[in-house]
């Protein structure tokens, strides 16, 4: 009777043991995540040094920024949004593709869902709300030449979340690259009047290429082993 009642016990607590796990079941833990962004972060990378390039090569023909026709600000914009929404849609499939190996039946909804979980949301609500706050008052103090700076340090520190709860030290190059260009172009952009697209590219185009060689490498040891 007794070993009858520690067997039940034990179902009992192999239960409770499952469903706990259950709940912190988020797939992204279980998908090779530097893998499934390698691509989507060497095409950041490229689009965000051709972005910046030609902007800076136009504003450069015509004198500045205000100067350059609407046209040509519509067309570049155009291209610029649906060269970010491929990105977009890359970055979807290549999660969902990398998802399926673990559960063959995800739809791209499940995808989502276990991606926006509440928790993702708890971590990213206090930084976006900080970030939104700063770039309303760095645009009205006349400080917009710190957007791109402060933009990267707290995009590092939300990032730091993420590689903490998501087991990824791998990423902690590009998230210590982010923050150090970040707070490099925080203290020199008002020094020696750096263009905004040149730290841009310093920042989030390098980190990119940073993140990507990074994946790369990560891949490339799986591999050997």
């Amino acid at each position: 009777m007794s070993a009858k009642h520690d067997r039940e016990e034990m179902l009992k607590d192999l239960q409770i043991i499952k469903a706990a796990v259950s709940k912190d079941n988020n797939m992204l833990k279980y998908i090779n995540l530097l893998d499934a962004i390698r691509g989507v972060a060497l095409y950041s990378g490229i689009l965000i040094f051709v972005f910046c390039v030609s902007l800076l090569k136009l504003m450069d023909h015509y004198g500045s920024y205000h100067s350059l026709p609407a046209d040509i600000k519509f067309v570049f914009y155009i291209v610029l949004g649906v060269c970010v929404l491929v990105i977009g849609i890359v970055k979807l499939r290549t999660l969902l593709k990398f998802a399926r190996k673990y559960h063959k039946d995800i739809s791209l909804a499940k995808l989502i869902r276990e991606i926006y979980t509440q928790s993702f949301l708890m971590i990213t609500t206090s930084f976006v709300m900080a970030l939104l706050v700063l770039l309303i008052y760095f645009a009205t103090a006349d400080l917009a030449y710190l957007i791109v700076p402060m933009i990267a340090i707290i995009v590092a520190l939300l990032m730091t979340a993420f590689v903490a709860v998501l087991n990824l030290n791998e990423m902690l190059i590009y998230v210590e690259w982010l923050l150090v260009s970040g707070l490099f172009s925080l203290f020199i952009a008002d020094r020696i009047n750096i263009n905004s697209l040149v730290i841009l590219m310093l920042t989030f185009g390098v980190g990119m290429i940073i993140l990507y060689l990074i994946a790369l490498s990560s891949s490339l040891t799986e591999k050997r082993e």
